[in-house]
């Protein structure tokens, strides 16, 4: 009697992920059973999820073809540092550049590094070539750098009992997530340009990150121009003095809006969204939902944008009667 033949093992979710983790000189790969790849993998998977959104293809969009704009504008000028790219097609052909881009990646994602870096996570670029049909994602694109102590937390959050986690598995998830898909706009800008370290352009960011001021003598933040695009504003984690999970707290999540450094007015991003955003895989949300910070109690949210709820945070501080502090820094590549 012949055994009963074994079901094929699902798909993984992201293809050939490898990663690393980084302790001093050493580096170890990581089990894809272990907890802190699973962790890892969720958040790529989730990233290019939201990517991969009629809406997160249309930002891309815009993203990349604000670089080459910039890029063809820059060099016309006889700037002294050229913006060179290798994108020889329409502007009006860039969407299904987007759709190769992001099938590659989905396919064959680069290396993920668990170690020491700035802000949650860094795209790590490398010189690949200059044919864009032969991009082929993974070493192509680089090494995605990921916050180690991050990474620790939320392996301990996840431990922790419910009264003393609360959300902070999930507000880590959703933190990530957004730093991923930021990082992965990083390696957009590599893909275009082929080199290791281009210049986003000036122009291409938003403020009060990357150049803030318009200085043409400056790089851009193409991570931070997306995140306006996508977002309508900037994720900033706030800490809680009281918080019982002290250091290891992931913050209470605020949406800056864009403008200048000090005068960047934020609200508190509701659970209802990210609830939305990470159980419900409805990542389609226009706007983030936000809420006053003055009080905690459940009110109906509103959408940034709608005439007034412009007002509860500023960029320069901390939020109206915030008695915490920045929780973590972004960072600009």
């Amino acid at each position: 009697m012949s055994s009963p033949s074994k079901s094929p093992a699902p798909p993984p979710l992201v293809g050939n992920l490898g990663v690393h983790v980084r302790e001093g000189r050493d580096e170890q790969e990581l089990d894809p059973t272990s907890t802190r790849y699973q962790i890892v993998e969720a958040i790529v998977h989730l990233a290019l999820t939201l990517l991969e959104t009629r809406e997160g293809r249309r930002s891309l969009t815009e993203v990349a073809t604000a670089i080459i704009q910039e890029r063809k504008a820059y060099a016309a000028a006889g700037r002294r540092r050229p913006q060179g790219h290798i994108y020889e097609d329409s502007l009006a052909n860039m969407p299904i550049w987007i759709d190769t881009f992001l099938r590659r990646m989905r396919r064959n994602f680069p290396p993920v590094l668990i170690g020491r870096t700035d802000g949650e996570a860094s795209a790590a670029k490398r010189d690949w070539g200059t044919d864009m049909n032969a991009y082929q994602a993974g070493h192509d694109a680089g090494v995605l750098w990921v916050k180690d102590s991050i990474i620790s937390n939320m392996v301990y959050v996840r431990q922790q009992p419910r009264d003393i986690a609360g959300d902070s598995y999930i507000l880590y998830k959703f933190q990530m997530v957004i730093s991923v898909a930021h990082e992965i706009v990083h390696f957009l800008t590599g893909f275009l340009t082929g080199t290791m370290r281009p210049h986003t352009p000036p122009r291409v960011t938003a403020k009060p990150y990357g150049n803030p001021y318009g200085d043409t003598t400056r790089s851009g933040e193409a991570g931070r121009y997306w995140e306006h695009d996508f977002l309508g504003g900037f994720l900033e984690m706030w800490s809680l003095p009281d918080d019982p999970l002290d250091v290891r707290q992931p913050g209470v999540p605020f949406l800056f809006l864009s403008g200048k450094l000090g005068e960047a007015t934020g609200r508190e991003i509701s659970m209802a969204y990210i609830d939305e955003f990470l159980n419900k895989r409805k990542v389609l949300l226009s706007y983030p939902h936000v809420h006053s910070n003055a009080a905690h109690h459940e009110e109906p949210t509103a959408a940034v944008g709608t005439p007034g709820n412009q007002r509860a945070a500023r960029r320069s501080g901390v939020p109206c009667g915030w008695s915490g502090g920045l929780a973590g820094t972004r960072s600009s590549s």
